[in-house]
């Protein structure tokens, strides 16, 4: 080997110890030392507890109907002055009340709802783009895979506790097929603040048929 071999070579191995660092020589960062509290399996449950509670609370608790006695205020006068218009004008009752009971009073309905699953999406979007629920999603998969679900159908199953639409339409994330069409399947079984009140009529209805 000649000496400019030599050189290219010594001049190589210069350039990759300059380009290259060696693993231990990379500082633990705020995220890895997070990291070992959210992934954890034991904390990581916690802390994603805590975390859906306060999402929940927000949503569905403090902000979310605080949008919606807004809106239902502007609803409400809006009902008023066509019920007024309505009244002069000489309207029928049927067509009153279908126009007041059934379009506005369905419209209503729905708007007085919706904020709620808006601010919810809101919330979980933000955790989402955090990087957040990919973490739970592994943390969850250790366990939703003894059933042949995947980790990410813990966000479908917790969207499913304010409302059971919202929630099939978010498993689209999920790509496997078959845990899609599993999850699709169990998600309407979580109950939700309008499903209690029917769970508890027919818990009622059964504790009086059999006890009774």
């Amino acid at each position: 080997m000649n000496n400019k071999q030599i050189n290219n070579n010594d001049k190589a191995k210069e350039i990759a110890q300059a380009v290259t660092t060696e693993k231990n020589q990379f500082s633990s960062s705020k995220i890895d030392q997070a990291d070992k509290f959210i992934m954890h399996p034991v904390l990581g449950l916690l802390i994603f507890a805590v975390i859906m509670l306060i999402l929940f609370l927000v949503s569905q608790t403090y902000l979310g109907p605080l949008i919606a006695d807004y809106l239902m205020i502007i609803i409400d006068w809006f009902a008023s002055l066509v019920e007024s218009i309505l009244g002069n004008i000489g309207t029928s009752d049927f067509l009153s009340g279908l126009i007041l009971e059934g379009i506005i009073g369905g419209f209503a309905a729905v708007i007085g709802f919706l904020p709620l699953i808006m601010v919810l999406f809101f919330l979980l979007q933000l955790l989402e783009d955090s990087g957040y629920m990919a973490r739970v999603a592994v943390v969850m998969d250790r366990y939703f895979k003894k059933i042949g679900l995947a980790g990410k159908s813990i966000i479908p199953m917790y969207v499913g506790t304010a409302c059971s639409i919202p929630a099939i339409m978010s498993s689209r994330t999920i790509k496997n097929e078959k845990q899609r069409k599993l999850t699709i399947l169990l998600t309407p079984f979580v109950p939700c603040g309008a499903k209690l009140p029917v769970i508890a009529l027919f818990i009622t209805v059964f504790l009086v048929v059999v006890v009774g």
